[in-house]
């Protein structure tokens, strides 16, 4: 009853944007995934989908694995569901960004060659030796990549300890203990059984549809917790530091924040179709799970819902950081707002997202500035799970278009509802997603897998846009990838918040690089970075147009 009546203040304070706003146009973004030398297409088990694994589908990430500046990219495969048992299977991908805006696989090259049914990865210097490893969560057992530094990988899993043989959906990392180093956590989903064959199929009906099995029905898979001990090894510490789920959720995409702006990264996981986790970080490393009463576990009708996908952005502009999560068919996405003190409260509706959300089934959720105005738009990839639905007049598809909302500036999105260039509204069965500045031009673009199907690097020529500043960020105290540092960019009367995190969206990450949209402003006024370790750094009058590369420590910058 209390979360119904603040969602009803909120929509009031939201009354005066209106009704439902009308879906506006104006964003433009380039198919260019054969153009740029990206051949690859992701295989998930059979068209027909009898098993659970096969719809999954699986995330990106764009990484600089050879440190020159540029993007690289970074995609998951699965595999074909009869030639599984026997290691015959499609492969992962690494392309490198050949500075001229093409890419070139070197998949083979970079030691990146097994054959695993992947689902998740994330990026990030584990090891601190400056230059970014991958982690990759899998249906099987996962695996680490440790860079050599020259885009050369050695698979350290079963070394490290972090090879879970598990079905694990995502992963991220972050330094909840302020170490200096990442710790990893993976979202595990279901205890699945090959074999396995029903006598209760309740759980194989949608819509009075006989489709797939699960994953209500499957016993739920624990999440793990890796600390790392700065050695090249990690401990599984999930029931030591507080982070063990006792009743086990359908665990997928994990995100840190900082909640509660203590300087602690705190720890949201998505799970479907049982609630959500919230983890609160007492400021000791140990957590606390606090999902119902931080607002985040359940609906506001109070049901669990099925998440697939979350992130965490400051979208609405109060230096809080919010979270994002969609949600299955015939249900909402949600719009988290912090409301300070660690507790959320969802305005999907009033802000604008909710409605759109109700017909489509959402994966990939990522924050982005369309054309550098400063807001934080919403980008959502969709995608249904049961192939069958095409023989029947639903009010729902199993290829569906992606969703672009705009944020106005004033607590609403509005939907974007003319996307010039095919790829962004085609209907696929689309799934994970990355976002960066590809070509080098100030502004962000997006790649997007799709299951079965080819998936689509696109180029951001949205305009007019405004002026940008992106902030490069490197740990010396804290980690070397300083996962939960904040940013605070000034531009005039305007003040943005961004925080580093690795993981996110689904099953994959973005840029290690944060984005500021500047408007008009021909530079930042100030720049101010809380490290992790409580080292703060400011930089003042920063021209725009530039890549600003601050060291911990040392206040340094460099273009």
């Amino acid at each position: 009853m209390i979360r119904r009546l603040l969602a009803a203040a909120a929509l009031a304070g939201l009354a005066g944007c209106g009704g439902d706003a009308p879906a506006v146009a104006g964003a433009r973004f380039a198919d260019a995934t054969r153009a740029r030398g990206i051949e690859f297409r992701y295989r998930s088990g059979d068209a027909v989908k009898r098993h659970l694994p096969e719809g999954m589908g699986g995330g990106a990430t764009f990484l600089d694995v050879d440190g020159d500046g540029d993007l690289d990219l970074f995609v998951t495969n699965g595999w074909g569901w009869d030639g599984f048992a026997a290691g015959e299977g499609p492969r992962k991908a690494l392309y490198r960004n050949l500075g001229d805006g093409r890419f070139e696989d070197v998949t083979v090259a970079a030691g990146l060659a097994s054959e695993d049914w992947g689902m998740g990865c994330v990026a990030g210097d584990v090891d601190g030796d400056g230059d970014a490893d991958l982690y990759l969560a899998n249906f099987g057992r996962n695996r680490l990549y440790l860079n050599d530094g020259r885009a050369s990988f050695r698979e350290t899993g079963g070394l490290s300890g972090v090879d879970d043989p598990r079905w694990s959906t995502a992963a991220a990392l972050a330094d909840p203990d302020g170490d200096g180093d990442l710790d990893l956590f993976v979202a595990n989903y279901v205890e699945f059984d090959r074999g396995f064959v029903p006598t209760n199929t309740s759980s194989c009906r949608y819509r009075e549809l006989m489709v797939m099995y699960g994953p209500k029905g499957y016993p739920g898979e624990r999440d793990s917790f890796f600390r790392n001990r700065g050695d090249g090894t990690f401990e599984e510490a999930a029931s030591r530091c507080g982070l063990e789920d006792r009743e086990p959720g359908y665990g997928f995409q994990p995100v840190f924040l900082d909640a509660e702006g203590d300087g602690d990264a705190d720890l949201f996981v998505a799970n479907d179709s049982t609630p959500n986790h919230f983890y609160r970080n007492r400021g000791d490393g140990l957590f606390a799970e606090v999902g119902f009463e931080a607002g985040v576990a359940y609906s506001l009708k109070g049901i669990a819902q099925a998440a697939m996908g979350s992130t965490a952005a400051d979208f609405d502009g109060d230096g809080r950081i919010d979270l994002a999560v969609t949600n299955f068919s015939n249900d909402n996405n949600n719009l988290y707002r912090n409301e300070g003190g660690g507790f959320f409260l969802d305005v999907a509706f009033p802000a604008g997202i909710g409605a759109p959300s109700m017909t489509r089934l959402g994966w990939a959720v990522l924050p982005l500035d369309l054309e550098n105005d400063g807001d934080l738009d919403l980008f959502v990839v969709n995608g249904h799970l049961y192939p069958e639905l095409d023989a029947y007049a639903f009010d729902t598809t199993y290829r569906q278009a992606n969703q672009l909302f705009r944020n106005s500036g004033d607590g609403r999105f509005e939907e974007v509802a003319s996307v010039e260039g095919e790829a962004l509204a085609e209907p696929r069965v689309w799934r994970g997603a990355t976002a960066g500045d590809v070509d080098g031009d100030g502004d962000v673009d997006l790649f997007v897998t799709a299951l079965d199907d080819a998936p689509a690097l696109l180029l951001n020529e949205t305009a007019p846009r405004g002026n940008w500043l992106r902030v490069r960020l490197a740990g010396t105290r804290s980690a070397r990838d300083p996962a939960g540092a904040l940013v605070r960019v000034t531009a005039g009367s305007r003040t943005q918040v961004r925080e580093v995190a690795l993981g996110t969206g689904f099953g994959g990450g973005v840029e290690p690089v944060l984005h500021f949209g500047l408007g008009g402003a021909r530079g930042a006024d100030r720049v101010e970075v809380r490290w992790p370790s409580g080292l703060v750094s400011l930089l003042e009058d920063v021209p725009a147009g530039r890549v600003l590369s601050i060291v911990e420590g040392r206040g340094d910058s460099a273009p």
